[in-house]
């Protein structure tokens, strides 16, 4: 394999596409090709985390005080600790996970992924654009425009799964920051005692630190609590962050950037195993 070769392949295996050089003649195939998806996904994601956090940071800060403002109100609502609080591991897991399928469902849908643009090129110029950063950004030229880049229906999968997770990863950091805040909060502002008030029961002690003054305490119904409106938080900002359109233009969405570069690739791939042919025919 050539060099140019070799740094598309890893080019498009690092960010979990190696799905889109099927039926190319760079297509490695393998009964642990799924696994290795999985696991190129885990890192791309990882990696894009930070730089993804960084551009999203202006709209985090003006959306968390807001979020956090009206969610605290639920948080010191007695009726919340007696449902949520009081929920049995599978059923406090079952709703968690309602709220992470919403989500997923919502950021995954085809409205918030238009792969037909992603993968059309009314021009050279766009296809140029979006193979900068690839190891193919100097092979744009050679491709006829408008083209749209062929998927197949496991491609279009695999393009959402990467899409979906990716933002999902942001979601996550968002809910984690919640639950930290109302753990925090509980622990501070909600004795043992009015916990034990609120649910009827005695709550289960996880930690505890004492003082002269009082006892700090974090609780099992004060971890679920957390949990549920770190949930909830990360849910409502999953589905403001696409919709309000002054977070739209604040956020710099880089799995369209990706997706769109992929496609672009895929096409001189395809376009250069049309040539090979031609030339051995």
């Amino acid at each position: 394999m050539q060099g140019q070769d070799r740094d598309v392949v890893e080019w498009f295996s690092d960010r979990g596409l190696s799905a889109l050089l099927d039926d190319t003649r760079l297509g490695r195939g393998g009964a642990w090709r799924a696994l290795r998806t999985v696991v190129s996904v885990v890192v791309f994601v990882t990696r894009e985390l930070w730089s993804g956090l960084v551009s999203t940071g202006p709209a985090m800060a003006r959306t968390l005080p807001l979020l956090l403002g009206v969610v605290t109100f639920f948080f010191f609502t007695a009726e919340v600790w007696q449902s949520v609080g009081m929920l049995s591991g599978g059923a406090y897991t079952a709703a968690v996970l309602l709220f992470v399928v919403v989500s997923a469902a919502f950021l995954g849908s085809r409205k918030r992924l238009d792969l037909g643009a992603l993968s059309t090129f009314d021009s050279t110029a766009d296809l140029e654009e979006a193979l900068a950063g690839t190891p193919l950004q100097d092979s744009g030229s050679d491709l006829e425009a408008p083209v749209t880049c062929p998927l197949t229906p496991g491609q279009t999968r695999t393009l959402r799964l990467v899409a979906t997770v990716s933002r999902l990863v942001v979601t996550a950091v968002v809910g984690a920051g919640v639950l930290v805040f109302f753990t925090v909060l509980g622990t501070v502002a909600v004795p043992t005692q009015v916990v034990g008030a609120w649910t009827t029961v005695d709550p289960a002690v996880l930690a505890e630190i004492a003082t002269d003054r009082r006892t700090f305490a974090v609780t099992a119904p004060l971890l679920k609590v957390a949990g549920f409106l770190a949930a909830f938080s990360a849910l409502y900002y999953a589905v403001v962050s696409v919709v309000d359109p002054t977070m739209r233009q604040e956020l710099r969405d880089t799995v369209t950037e990706t997706v769109r570069g992929a496609c672009a690739a895929r096409l001189v791939v395809l376009r250069a195993d049309e040539a090979t042919d031609t030339s051995a025919a």
